[in-house]
C-alpha cells in the first residue's frame, strides 16, 4: 500500500544539528518572529496565540502506527519527507504491533525517526516511561527526542495528570539520553492546572491542516 498517513510539518530547531552530520543540511531557526504570533478568539472566552511558521525552513514527515502496517518507506523518503515518529503503545496495555518494523524501517530509509507513546494518566507512568525506553534503547544519531502524546484525561485530575507526565519525562530522559517533546492541543491543555512546569520543553502541537496553529497557553512557538 502507498503511505496514505498523516503529513506533518516541523521547523527543525537548532538541537536537531547534534542529532548527524546528515541533518544539518535540514536545520533552520527555531521557533517564530514577533511578527508570526497573532491572538485570536477561540470558542470561549479565552485567547489563544496562534504562531505561524513565518520565514521559517518547514520540513515534512509522517506519523505512522499500527493502522499503516505497510508503509513504502523508499517512497515516503524519495517524496521528500525526512523524519517519521512511530507509535510505541496506547498505555502499556496495547503495543503497538507494528513499531519495531517501522521503527528499523525508517532508519534504514536514511529518516530521522522519533518514537511517541499515547499516554494513559490512569496507567503507572513509570511502568509506560519504561516500555518506551526498552522499545527505543539509548537514542543516537539520527534520532529524535521521544514523545509524551498527553490527549486523554482517563478520568484523572489535573494534580494527577502533571504529576504523572512529569515522571514519564523524568523517567525516559533519564533512559534514553533525550529531553522528551510535548504533544498537546489548546482544547484538551489549557483546562488543566499547573501545566506550567512543561513550557520549556518542545512543543509538538495538535491542530490539524493549518499553517498558523493555535498554541497550549504555556508555549509562545512550536516545533512540530
Amino acid at each position: 500500500m502507498a503511505f496514505e498517513v498523516q503529513s506533518y510539518e516541523v521547523m527543525m530547531n537548532k538541537w536537531v544539528s547534534a542529532l548527524s552530520a546528515a541533518a544539518v543540511s535540514m536545520v533552520a531557526m527555531g521557533g517564530c518572529a514577533d511578527e508570526d504570533l497573532a491572538l485570536a478568539p477561540n470558542a470561549g472566552t479565552v485567547e489563544e496565540v496562534r504562531a505561524c511558521a513565518g520565514s521559517e525552513t518547514v520540513v515534512e514527515g509522517i506519523d505512522v502506527s499500527e493502522y499503516q502496517p505497510r508503509v513504502d518507506w523508499a517512497r515516503v523518503r524519495a517524496s521528500g519527507r525526512r523524519f517519521a515518529f512511530v507509535r510505541v503503545s496506547d498505555g502499556v496495555r496495547h503495543e503497538d504491533a507494528s513499531f519495531a518494523d517501522h521503527w528499523r524501517a525508517a532508519k534504514t530509509a536514511g529518516l530521522l525517526r522519533g518514537a511517541y507513546q499515547f499516554f494513559r494518566p490512569a496507567q503507572d507512568p513509570i511502568a509506560q516511561a519504561d516500555l518506551m525506553v526498552r522499545s527505543v534503547g539509548r537514542l543516537g544519531p539520527g534520532d529524535l527526542p521521544p514523545v509524551i502524546d498527553v490527549e486523554s484525561a482517563d478520568g484523572q485530575s489535573s494534580a494527577t495528570i502533571v504529576a504523572n507526565v512529569r515522571r514519564w519525562i523524568e523517567r525516559v530522559r533519564e533512559g534514553t539520553g533525550r529531553e522528551p517533546i510535548v504533544y498537546a492541543a489548546s482544547g484538551f491543555w489549557d483546562p488543566l492546572q499547573g501545566t506550567e512546569v512543561f513550557a520549556g520543553y518542545k512543543l509538538w502541537v495538535a491542530n490539524y491542516g493549518v499553517r498558523c496553529p493555535y498554541l497550549p497557553e504555556d508555549w509562545s512557538r512550536w516545533s512540530f
